[in-house]
């Protein structure tokens, strides 16, 4: 998956060398910007992970 070149978590990973196998799941802020994490970007942030662990815990035991 291709992904936000202008995105501050994924340049990060790519300064670090992380170029593949994560799921990068960011509100396209950082901690630094000083913006509020909503409650309703925290349960997207929710749903998604909650899906991608069970995807991966299925695939596990398949």
């Amino acid at each position: 998956m291709k992904y936000d070149n202008n995105n501050p978590a994924v340049e990060e990973l790519r300064a670090q060398g992380i170029t593949e196998n994560h799921l990068v799941l960011t509100t396209n802020k950082l901690i630094r910007d000083n913006e509020p994490v909503t409650p309703f970007v925290l349960d997207d942030v929710a749903k998604v992970l909650t899906k991608n662990a069970l995807i991966l815990l299925r695939d596990a035991y398949d």
